[in-house]
């Protein structure tokens, strides 16, 4: 079952996750969405385990075009809705559906000059981009 959430958290090339993302996920975050209750018992047991299985994932960011800001686990100290709160969406004038890339400009991090001691916090934390590579890991 992990292994199944892994493979839709990377959208694996299956059959399998190509279904799921077509007629369950969509375009919604696999994370934040609802437990689709007229889904298989299976698909309804897998999405229970997100919580489980959440922390596990990590990103490595590459371009960003994969990984959600706000709401994946890609940053050190985690998903960043959950740490800093629904407030900092706002305050950065971002949706919550916005993706790393939003923040990348020619390969370094670029956020909007930022008083918020949260985005201050979170840009004292970041890499440079160009040491990183596109992959998920499950640790």
């Amino acid at each position: 079952m992990i292994r199944h959430l892994w493979a839709l958290s990377k959208k694996y090339d299956s059959l399998l996750v190509r279904w799921a993302h077509s007629y369950i996920i969509k375009l919604k975050c696999l994370w934040q969405m609802c437990i689709p209750q007229d889904s298989a018992r299976t698909i309804r047991k897998l999405f229970k385990l997100r919580k489980v299985v959440q922390p596990l994932i990590k990103y490595v960011i590459g371009n960003g075009n994969s990984a959600f800001l706000w709401l994946d686990y890609w940053h050190d100290a985690g998903p960043l809705y959950k740490v800093f709160g629904e407030g900092i969406v706002n305050d950065v004038g971002s949706s919550l559906l916005a993706k790393v890339s939003s923040i990348i400009q020619n390969g370094n991090w670029h956020w909007s000059r930022q008083r918020n001691r949260a985005v201050m916090k979170i840009m004292r934390n970041l890499l440079q981009v160009s040491n990183l590579t596109r992959t998920m890991m499950i640790m």
